[in-house]
């Protein structure tokens, strides 16, 4: 568990890494309206891919996991509906974007049809690369999600610099699907893990997408939750500040890696536990450290926030600083209900996540209409930050409803929790010194 953890944390740590890269090159070199620009069409295609997936991805961890179910049938499945889905993405995407032109101040229609191209492959890739996770293949699983995100900076590294427009950003997130599209395909047919003769089972399907439905739907709500503001601010504002708004929002959800991580190797290992005891030992100890590092990690960045954004982003998005101030402490209380989310996922109950997701989505709706208006960006922040807390609390109740674990057996570290790590820590340090003789 804790190998997994320390590997997949630090391919998000990569992963992070990669996009503040992406993040300082669009700030710098296409400016504050065009990182808004940027910005708010990755974000547009994201909630479509999540919306129009309908949980298969989820799905494909869940069942994945169990040892009943034909992998070869799982894979077809999953390449067949990614790309029927991707093109049903494309139309709905382009049909909201014409319906709502508001929140799409400043994102011209060719950039639009541009970025929505992408999503058939992107759908592929999500769909099979959650097949790995599902086999407990994590450190495949992780290698794949680094490549897939440094394919989209090397494009952008490469075309950028010299041609500095959206569009051209926007063509390297295209380039960088397709090219992940290969390469996972081939991890598949490299390894041989799955029949290359066409295999569809469409019970299995529907089977999925009646898990994943209610397992997406909740992942649709957080995602509306986190992102919601960006379209706000773009509405009552304009793009520019949506590119500042951005940069606070990359620092600050770059603490929840932490939590993410614990999350991600929590999920098919409770769905495949047979023990409630253990189930909710490991939820447990995930969610102490997952808190109190998350709350460390937040001390230090709120610290540096200033130094850090002038010299990463530049000084165009110095009044981040007072945003991400702001957005840090509901940072460090959600960290708690990712872990919670895995748990209650996990034991086979995604509609109550749903539930948790509806709450923060309908608190995050409520008050961004009323401050975005009033305080810009600050507003925004301090309406996540309230959104953020009201869903961990809701999340709690259904955590506690299901394992009849107390609060201080999710919050407070144990002596234990040192020991469990320092006793991990000596073991990589050991591997470490092997490795160099």
């Amino acid at each position: 568990m804790v190998g997994d953890t320390i590997v997949t944390f630090a391919t998000r740590a990569t992963l992070f890494a990669v996009s503040s890269l992406v993040g300082i090159l669009t700030a710098r070199l296409l400016g504050p309206e065009g990182r808004g620009v940027y910005y708010l069409l990755v974000t547009y295609t994201s909630l479509l891919v999540l919306t129009g997936g309908l949980g298969l991805e989820a799905s494909n961890v869940y069942f994945a996991a169990k040892s009943n179910v034909d992998r070869s049938c799982m894979f077809w499945n999953s390449v067949v509906s990614g790309a029927i889905l991707g093109m049903l993405m494309v139309i709905t995407g382009l049909i909201v974007y014409l319906a709502l032109p508001g929140p799409f101040r400043g994102v011209e229609p060719q950039l639009m049809l541009l970025a929505l191209l992408a999503l058939p492959f992107t759908a592929v890739n999500l769909f099979l690369i959650g097949l790995i996770l599902g086999f407990q293949r994590v450190v495949q699983y992780n290698i794949l999600s680094a490549i897939q995100r440094g394919l989209v900076l090397s494009f952008l590294l490469v075309l950028l610099p010299s041609w500095r427009t959206v569009q051209v950003a926007i063509a390297a997130h295209l380039a960088a699907q397709i090219v992940a599209t290969a390469l996972i395909l081939g991890y598949f047919s490299q390894r041989r893990l799955v029949s290359p003769r066409p295999r569809l089972d469409w019970a299995l399907l529907k089977k999925g997408l009646s898990y994943g439905v209610r397992a997406q739907t909740a992942n649709v709500l957080l995602f509306l939750n986190f992102r919601l503001a960006a379209f706000l601010i773009n509405f009552f504002s304009d793009p520019a500040q949506v590119g500042v708004y951005s940069i606070a929002v990359i620092l600050a959800e770059s603490l929840w890696h932490v939590s993410s991580s614990v999350a991600t190797v929590v999920f098919p290992r409770i769905s495949a536990s047979q023990s409630l005891h253990r189930s909710l030992a490991l939820t447990s100890r995930s969610a102490r450290l997952s808190v109190f590092s998350t709350a460390a990690l937040a001390i230090l960045l709120g610290l540096l926030s200033p130094w850090l954004i002038s010299v990463l982003f530049g000084a165009d998005y110095q009044q981040a600083a007072l945003a991400l101030a702001i957005l840090l402490p509901g940072i460090v209380v959600f960290s708690l209900e990712y872990v919670l989310a895995s748990y209650i996922a996990g034991r086979g109950y995604p509609q109550y996540v749903t539930v948790v997701a509806f709450i923060a989505l309908l608190v995050t709706v409520v008050f961004n209409l009323w401050l975005v208006p009033k305080w810009g960006i600050n507003g925004a922040a301090m309406a996540s930050t309230i959104s953020y807390t009201v869903g961990t609390v809701s999340a709690v109740y259904f955590y506690q409803r299901l394992s009849g674990g107390g609060l201080t057996a999710i919050l407070v570290p144990t002596a234990d929790d040192w020991v469990y790590v320092r006793a991990y820590a000596a073991g990589i340090y050991r591997r470490f010194v092997d490795l160099r003789r």
